[in-house]
């Protein structure tokens, strides 16, 4: 069968053919974009290795027939993301929820500092102008004042709105194994599900004070794709320490595994240095919490 826009076959390919029941494999489909729904179009069978339950496509061609490529792409039109994994979360911080102690947002308790409010009134004028989208003098400031380069620095509205690039560029890169802590900032496992990537965890105990433990190092396999690790950590405020977490950045460096650390809060922590490790992935910090500054006002994180 002829390639074409919506076909092409690899039978070059070690695997190839990869599947039972037809001789025209649509390879283009080699990664299914429904693995990661519950409920898909095809006739998975689903096996228990290990104690867990994963699904098993090998009898399935839905994705591989040349014949279903539109109802595909129509699918993935309808939902593009994994709906029926996401749950309904709830955000602090809003005025019209009217809660006296709002535990769910962390933001300065002391409010935005004084010279802020004065640089805000002073270029209130250019509240009506478009920021520079690019963000090229903000980017240079953060070099200067971190000493990086600024083709390693991405702007972004907020740390979720980072958390959530991160986490669409796993999925597009085919990256799906990921390791979460167990409890920890809430937005990780969010926009991961959003992008139909379904994560590990490492559950953090209460003998160790919910702080990442020696024995986290063990969790660090070679088939991983990537680790969110949030330091110090939302919501249990746990610091890992800086001799375990160096570990964990050397070994993720041997394994090619990206390593994303979140230090949002460093900044309330006493006699603390920011992380500098050079190998780590990506690396997020925001203004949101220490200023505080509202997401939806032009402020980037």
């Amino acid at each position: 069968m002829k390639d074409d826009f919506c076909y092409f076959e690899n039978r070059e390919c070690k695997y190839y053919p990869c599947h039972k029941g037809s001789d025209n494999i649509n390879c283009m489909f080699c990664y299914c974009p429904f693995y990661a729904f519950a409920k898909c179009p095809g006739n998975p069978v689903f096996i228990e290795r290990n104690g867990v339950k994963i699904k098993k496509c090998t009898d399935c061609l839905f994705p591989h027939l040349k014949e279903n490529y539109p109802k595909v792409i129509s699918l993935l039109k309808m939902q593009p993301v994994a709906e029926e994994n996401l749950k309904e979360y709830v955000h602090g911080g809003e005025s019209t929820r009217h809660i006296k102690y709002d535990f769910s947002v962390n933001v300065n308790p002391l409010g935005m500092p004084v010279q802020v409010k004065r640089t805000i009134k002073k270029n209130a004028k250019a509240a009506s102008l478009y920021p520079d989208k690019k963000s090229l003098n903000l980017k240079k400031a953060i070099a200067a004042k971190k000493n990086i380069a600024q083709d390693n620095i991405v702007v972004g509205n907020g740390a979720s709105d980072l958390i959530t690039l991160v986490a669409r560029w796993l999925q597009i890169q085919k990256k799906t194994r990921v390791l979460l802590l167990s409890p920890t900032f809430a937005g990780y496992e969010r926009a991961l599900l959003g992008c139909a990537i379904k994560p590990m965890y490492y559950d953090l105990k209460k003998e160790d004070n919910f702080a990442l433990a020696e024995d986290f190092l063990s969790f660090v396999t070679d088939d991983l794709d990537a680790i969110f690790l949030c330091n110090p950590n939302n919501p249990t405020s746990a610091i890992i320490k800086e001799e375990l977490l160096k570990e964990v950045v050397e070994l993720c460096a041997s394994k090619n595994i990206i390593l994303v650390v979140d230090e949002c809060f460093m900044d309330f922590v006493d006699k603390r240095k920011m992380l500098g490790h050079v190998n780590i992935s990506v690396f997020i910090k925001t203004l949101s919490c220490l200023m505080p500054l509202p997401r939806y006002m032009p402020w980037q994180g």
